[in-house]
């Protein structure tokens, strides 16, 4: 399912579904999917100078991207969208919320309006073979969403920035074939770090981010065998490790999900680092 930088997607006649993470966490965080020879974005929290860099630098394919999928209209999901949407003519997709509140941005400008689609949550985009549905989540922004992307190799789910575990969460997790979910913050360090009280009780709070425990219980309950990648995203740097997140859902799963067994990838979106292009599919 990994693969080297490169081409997102393959030009013969057999598509595959691919995922690149040009970065993940409060540094920023962009997402590029790709089935066939689209491509959508989801999330720009990214700068479109550092956009460009890694693209070139890895030598990423851009050009199928056909659209931006904005989660909520947090900085670290939203800095980027605008220039890029300018730069390249990308439509930016996000709920009535996020749109209005898009557009009082302090990095929107009077272009936004060129480019802003709103699109209630719940509702399906069709992008060439991609049908992408939103789906309400919380967390202490304006209407958060995450995306189920409906392809004809499976279905890719991305579910970032969540304060608790929902009945719609377990939900999607379950459907999903492909995953991104978020694994924020390790309880102890976060307890015992250098945070002030108030944004230990917003981070642990309901609205906040989900802990590497309650992400490796909901994934080790309802994980499906037909689940065949998850990516941990949108980890503290301050209150988190790579490691650590892991291992703990290693630990859990191997209680009740042999991930192993069941063939199932399992890797971390890091921060500020591109991932490698992960073929989720291969080529038929």
């Amino acid at each position: 399912m990994e693969g080297a930088y490169g081409p997102l997607f393959n030009q013969g006649s057999a598509p595959r579904l691919s995922l690149v993470s040009i970065s993940s966490g409060s540094c920023g965080n962009c997402a590029i999917l790709s089935y066939g020879s689209k491509s959508i974005i989801i999330d720009a929290g990214v700068g479109i100078r550092r956009f460009q860099q890694t693209v070139k630098a890895k030598g990423l394919d851009i050009s199928g991207v056909q659209a931006i999928f904005i989660t909520h209209d947090h900085a670290d999901h939203t800095r980027g969208a605008v220039r890029l949407a300018h730069r390249y003519q990308w439509p930016i997709y996000a709920g009535p919320g996020v749109a209005g509140a898009l557009i009082n941005h302090r990095y929107a400008s009077a272009e936004l309006g060129a480019y802003l689609k709103r699109m209630e949550v719940g509702a399906t985009v069709r992008i060439g073979e991609m049908a992408v549905r939103s789906f309400e989540v919380p967390h202490d922004a304006t209407q958060n969403v995450g995306y189920a992307v409906d392809t004809p190799a499976g279905r890719y789910t991305h579910i970032t920035d969540i304060g608790e575990v929902t009945p719609t969460i377990i939900r999607e997790i379950r459907a999903a074939n492909y995953l991104v979910f978020e694994s924020n913050y390790d309880t102890e360090m976060l307890r015992k770090g250098r945070y002030p009280f108030y944004l230990k009780e917003r981070i642990a709070g309901g609205r906040g981010h989900i802990s590497n425990d309650a992400s490796a219980q909901v994934i080790a309950e309802h994980l499906q065998k037909s689940t065949r990648f998850l990516a941990l995203c949108h980890l503290s740097g301050e209150n988190n490790t790579p490691e650590l997140a892991l291992e703990t859902h290693r630990k859990k799963m191997r209680v009740t999900y042999d991930h192993e067994a069941n063939g199932l990838q399992l890797v971390v979106l890091k921060r500020n680092e591109c991932s490698p292009v992960y073929h989720l599919t291969k080529e038929r």
